[in-house]
């Protein structure tokens, strides 16, 4: 099928990739008319403007939806797209998304984008739409993880898909409020001119359904900056307008492995499980 051809954004322009993923199919989607075959792991992208949206699919045939934002890279992990967690698909029992941030084609080499590149997180979310009512999952049957940055991304999207499960694992919330607030400078010279916080997108009438927030015990900083920020926030909305996140659930959890740093999400033995599990519930 002509949709499922190679379209040269992947090989020229500014968003020109040297990533050899030869047993994925590369495809320019459209996202009037989303056609991705099932069952294979698929690197589909959507050009719209200056926002490149790189996304690794692998879709089943199911009524649940799991999507994965992204954290930030690591200097190993410096090629462009770079997909957290594509070995995960085979644990869902259901189709299957992880997200590459946009805001870093901006400079290539930066580490992080929080999503800040205008247009990114709206251009995701109708990504997210358009998917799941093409594959005939309900909106209260789509997962939506990230850790770190990628936790900012699926607390940005809790309000925008908001009956669908949010798990927010070490999250930022506020990037000039965290510990991380010296990517600021960073991003400004990539080109950010203004900085949103997940609240940013909390604009619409009816409050989130279901969040989660995850918080490794040795993670103070988050805790103490993040943490504090999201509950006050929460708090204001609901003094000011009487609105009210349905469900928030705040767990606190200490990996098994102690020498892991205090910033690092749940273990994947744990969090697999915790998933799985919290979706069916």
């Amino acid at each position: 099928m002509e949709v499922f051809m190679e379209q040269c954004s992947f090989s020229s322009g500014p968003f020109k990739t040297q990533r050899l993923e030869s047993t994925i199919t590369r495809i320019e989607i459209d996202l009037e008319n989303i056609q991705i075959p099932y069952n294979q792991p698929v690197w589909c992208r959507v050009v719209r403007g200056d926002v490149c949206l790189d996304v690794f699919v692998f879709l089943r045939d199911r009524n649940k939806l799991f999507v994965f934002g992204q954290d930030a890279l690591t200097k190993n992990r410096s090629e462009l797209p770079y997909f957290y967690r594509t070995k995960w698909h085979s644990y869902f029992d259901g189709s299957f998304v992880t997200f590459n941030d946009p805001t870093l084609y901006l400079k290539r080499g930066i580490r992080g984008g929080w999503w800040q590149l205008p247009g990114a997180i709206e251009l995701a979310n109708e990504f997210i739409l358009r998917l799941a009512n093409r594959l005939e999952v309900q909106n209260e049957n789509v997962c939506i993880y990230g850790a770190s940055a990628g936790g900012f991304f699926a607390l940005a999207m809790a309000e925008l898909i908001r009956e669908a499960t949010i798990i927010a694992d070490i999250p930022q919330v506020d990037l000039l409020k965290s510990p991380f607030s010296f990517n600021e400078t960073i991003l400004r010279d990539a080109g950010v001119k203004e900085f949103k916080s997940v609240f940013h997108w909390w604009e619409i009438e009816s409050p989130p359904e279901k969040i989660i927030l995850l918080m490794n015990v040795k993670d103070t900083k988050h805790i103490r900056t993040q943490l504090g920020i999201f509950l006050q926030a929460v708090s204001d909305r609901y003094y000011s307008n009487g609105r009210m996140i349905k469900k928030l659930v705040i767990e606190e959890y200490r990996n098994l492995d102690e020498s892991r740093r205090g910033h690092s999400p749940l273990e994947e033995t744990q969090l697999i499980p915790f998933i799985n599990a919290t979706l069916d519930s």
